[in-house]
């Protein structure tokens, strides 16, 4: 029986094929994402809704840090992402007496800083299942445009949103 730092040779084996998670990470990601404005209806609630549906695509990054102890997993990441997301929607609609506008939003980009807590899976660690929460943001332009024959001025907004977010998520090591 041989005795390798203290550990028997068996446990050594093991340990020597476990993934570590610890370190840090970039990567990138794409695809298409649905955005949802409301509007506000000071009125009531209009006969077009006050929703404004903001389908687009994306392209951005990610960059961050895991500490792996034992199976659990802590990190901070980071992600902004360019889109092009824009949609229009009849807005301050109430009745057909009243004079509605065309509202527009576009959102050109928005990302995230999280915390992540996660779990090595225990039969190889190749496998992580974990959930993150922390900031977002989003920077948009929204803009109504009165439907009237006066020629109203468009009425503009441009400016960055704050709030929050909530994931969860799979992530699998290759090697």
């Amino acid at each position: 029986l041989a005795l390798t730092a203290g550990m028997p040779c068996s446990a050594s084996a093991q340990d020597a094929a476990r993934f570590d998670w610890s370190g840090y990470y970039i990567g990138t990601h794409t695809g298409g994402a649905l955005g949802l404005v409301d509007v506000g209806a000071p009125f009531g609630s209009p006969i077009f809704g006050d929703t404004v549906r903001t389908p687009g695509l994306l392209l951005g990054g990610q960059a961050g840090y895991n500490w792996q102890f034992d199976s659990t997993v802590l990190g901070l990441e980071a992600s902004a992402s360019w889109a092009d997301m824009d949609g229009t929607n009849t807005c301050f609609a109430y009745s057909g007496y009243y004079i509605s506008a065309n509202c527009r939003t576009h959102v050109d980009a928005f990302g995230t800083l999280t915390g992540r807590l996660g779990w090595a899976l225990p039969f190889d660690g190749h496998t992580l299942l974990y959930g993150k929460a922390g900031l977002a943001w989003e920077h948009s332009q929204i803009e109504a445009t009165a439907n009237d024959e006066l020629g109203t001025p468009t009425t503009r907004s441009d400016g960055f949103n704050w709030g929050a977010t909530l994931a969860a998520g799979v992530a699998r090591a290759l090697s």
